[in-house]
């Protein structure tokens, strides 16, 4: 199905961001790691510029903001050990909030504008493969 073209009511309040979204296996190991998803046990975003790559990693107890200068627009050469990578182009709400506890998925959402509940990694790597009024996905 063919989604309509939004019209300038429906996006006065919005902003078009462009993300890659890239899926990992970490190599934390936590109690409820045993929980989730093999390939999908962390997440971050990180943003094509003219000047290389920026790089937005958070999870429980840190967080990093990087950027990468290299001429490879390639997010796969940046991380190798990616399971998934998503590029998406969403229309995000113009204000940025955390809805739960800062994890890595709970900082995609917020960056990526999504309201909608995913706990784990591959919940929002099936929310994201999904169409929704949030975001279109392709795959990389």
């Amino acid at each position: 199905m063919v989604r309509p073209p939004l019209s300038l009511l429906e996006i006065g309040d919005r902003e078009y961001t462009e993300w890659y979204v890239l899926f990992l296996e970490s190599d934390f190991k936590y109690w409820w790691t045993k929980y989730l998803q093999p390939g999908f046990s962390h997440c971050y975003v990180v943003r094509w510029t003219p000047l290389g790559w920026l790089y937005f990693n958070w999870g429980l107890g840190y967080a990093e903001v990087d950027a990468i200068v290299t001429s490879t627009m390639n997010p796969r050469k940046i991380e190798p050990k990616a399971t998934h990578v998503l590029k998406v182009y969403s229309w995000r709400k113009s204000k940025l909030r955390m809805t739960g506890l800062p994890t890595c998925v709970e900082s995609v959402k917020a960056i990526l504008g999504i309201h909608h509940w995913c706990m784990t990694p591959y919940q929002l790597y099936k929310f994201l493969k999904k169409e929704n009024e949030y975001v279109t996905v392709r795959e990389v």
